[in-house]
């Protein structure tokens, strides 16, 4: 959802900065009247916007949406992080290093906080995860459903 809302800022904010620039450059410095540089600044923040935007918006959707996977996880620890004003549900493993557990719309999960309670520490789980770490955005693999693995 991140990647969403910058992608609309950068789409609206780029071109509207270039009109900006371009309504307040001295009208006879570069293109006579000053149109002509106006529209070349809006058109080239336009492509600018809709590359970055088309770039973090498929970024965003192979972080969230692909690397669908069963892994087998030991839980170390667990907690809930203030995030934006809400709580992010954090899983330490030894295994599958940090996830978090996060309602998705599109794999139809909205029951985060009770799976995250009942995930104990020290038990080891068959987890299906979905996404990828990104560290520029401190963003986790989510875990979507996890079965306790019966003790060897």
């Amino acid at each position: 959802m991140t990647y969403i809302i910058i992608a609309v800022i950068v789409a609206i904010g780029l071109p509207v900065a270039g009109w900006v620039i371009g309504r307040t450059r001295d009208k006879d410095e570069f293109f006579g009247d000053g149109w002509f540089y106006t529209v070349w600044s809006v058109g080239t923040s336009l492509v600018l916007a809709l590359s970055l935007a088309g770039t973090l918006f498929f970024n965003g959707y192979m972080e969230n949406y692909h690397n669908d996977h069963v892994a087998e996880c030991t839980i170390k620890g667990k907690e809930a992080v203030a995030n934006s004003g809400s709580n992010e549900y954090r899983v330490y493993t030894y295994q599958c290093d940090t996830l978090t557990v996060a309602d998705s719309i599109t794999h139809g999960r909205f029951d985060s906080s009770n799976f995250f309670s009942d995930l104990e520490v020290g038990k080891t789980y068959n987890m299906r995860i979905v996404g990828y770490r990104n560290g520029f955005t401190s963003s986790f693999a989510n875990i979507l459903s996890a079965e306790e693995v019966p003790s060897r």
